[in-house]
């Protein structure tokens, strides 16, 4: 019995050991070091490049902030909802010049028709964005 009780439980802990979700973040530019604030709590104090937060709850959202060092670059706000045992990575990519100036110049319709805070002088760019870059077993990426 006391066996049987034993193996039942063991392999229920290794199921849920090994039933995690993992979520990386990562970049390859110099200028796109960031800190990290992960569902609510600040991550690290210096700016990094790269991290990994394994053995996640696959059954809630994820909020993920992230802050970069020079403060003319708008910061990134993502949720991200994971599956069970999945492994998300995503990369810091620079958006394309032709993007910077659409932000540009939404922006500034933004400020003609009084749409958000345009207190500041100081026009926060959005120069980077998250991509995707988890290999998906259902598609043929």
């Amino acid at each position: 019995m006391k066996k049987a009780s034993f193996l039942i439980i063991f392999s229920l802990l290794t199921t849920i050991a090994f039933s995690q979700a993992s979520i990386k973040i990562y970049t390859l530019l110099d200028d796109a070091k960031f800190k990290i604030i992960f569902n609510g709590e600040v991550e690290n104090v210096i700016p990094i490049r790269e991290i990994q937060y394994d053995s996640l709850d696959h059954k809630k959202t994820h909020n993920v902030r992230i802050v970069f060092t020079a403060d003319s670059i708008a910061d990134i706000d993502e949720d991200i909802l994971l599956l069970e045992n999945e492994q998300k990575e995503f990369e810091i990519l620079k958006k394309k010049e032709i993007r910077k100036k659409t932000s540009k110049f939404g922006r500034k319709i933004g400020k003609l028709l009084k749409i958000g805070n345009h207190d500041k002088d100081d026009i926060l760019y959005d120069v980077f964005y998250l991509e995707d870059r988890t290999k998906s077993e259902y598609l043929n990426d």
